[in-house]
C-alpha cells in the first residue's frame, strides 16, 4: 500500500500497527502521484517469481466485492495482454444523504490487467481509465457486481447515478467497518423517495453503457467473457 511521504505522524502508528497484524501489508511511502508509477513497477518486479503478473485499480475512497481477486483469476488464461473489465457494480452515497443502488460504467476505475511478467506494464500504464475504451483487448463482464465507487463531498466528480431497488444487505459483501456500516444503515434514505430520479439514472445509463458496448462490437475490439 502506497502513502504520502507527507503522511501525519499520527498515522504511522496505525500504519505500523497493521503492519504487525497483516503479514501481506507492506507500507511503501513516495514522493507524491508522480513518482507512483514507476515505484510500483519496482515493488512488483522485486517480488515477482511467476511469468504472469495480475494488476488491478482502486481508489482509496472506493470498495470491492470480496470476491473480486477470485473473480479476476477466474479470467486468467496466461493472456500476455488482456484487461478485465466489470461494468456492473454498486454506489454508496454518503453524503448529503445515504443512497445504495446499482451501477454500470464501461472502462471504469476498477479495471484489472493480466499481463506477461516480460517488461509488464500494469493497469495504470494508462493514467485515465476512460482511455481504455481504445484498447483492443478488453474481456467484457456483465451482471457481475465487483466494486462500489463511494459518493461525498470530497469527490472531484459527486454526482449521485445510481438506480434501482437494492437489498442493503448486499453492502455486506463490502466488509466494511462495522461502526460505519451501522451509521449508514441508520440514515439511508428510502427508495421511494428518490425512485423517479433511478428511472432517469437507470434509462441515461443504459443508454450510454450500451453504446459504448456496442461501438466495441462494431470496431472489432470487444470480447465478452458473459452474456451481455
Amino acid at each position: 500500500m502506497f502513502f504520502n511521504i507527507t503522511t501525519p505522524e499520527k498515522y504511522h502508528s496505525i500504519i505500523r500497527q497493521l503492519q504487525q497484524q497483516c503479514a501481506n501489508f507492506t507500507p511503501v511511502f513516495i514522493d507524491g502521484m508522480d513518482a507512483f508509477y514507476e515505484q510500483s513497477k519496482r515493488e512488483i518486479r522485486q517480488r515477482l517469481n511467476k511469468p504472469f503478473v495480475i494488476t488491478s485499480r482502486l481508489d482509496n475512497d472506493d470498495s470491492l466485492h470480496q470476491d473480486y481477486i477470485k473473480e479476476v483469476q477466474s479470467h486468467f488464461k496466461q493472456q500476455r495482454f488482456m484487461a478485465i473489465d466489470f461494468v456492473d457494480g454498486y454506489t454508496l452515497q454518503i453524503e448529503p444523504h445515504v443512497r445504495f443502488a446499482k451501477r454500470a460504467h464501461t472502462h471504469n476505475p476498477f479495471l484489472s490487467l493480466i499481463e506477461s511478467s516480460i517488461d509488464f506494464k500494469t493497469v495504470w500504464f494508462i493514467n485515465r481509465h476512460g482511455q481504455w475504451s481504445k484498447i483492443k483487448h478488453v474481456t467484457t463482464v456483465r451482471h457481475k457486481p465487483m466494486w462500489m465507487s463511494v459518493i461525498h463531498r470530497e469527490n472531484k466528480v459527486n454526482e449521485f447515478l445510481g438506480f434501482g431497488r437494492v437489498d442493503w444487505h448486499e453492502i455486506d459483501n463490502f466488509n466494511l467497518a462495522h461502526s460505519a456500516q451501522c451509521k449508514l444503515t441508520s440514515q439511508k434514505k428510502g427508495f421511494e423517495t428518490w425512485k423517479w430520479r433511478s428511472i432517469k439514472n437507470e434509462l441515461k445509463t443504459h443508454w450510454k453503457v450500451n453504446t459504448r458496448l456496442l461501438k466495441r462490437m462494431l470496431t472489432g475490439s470487444y470480447y465478452s467473457g458473459s452474456k451481455i
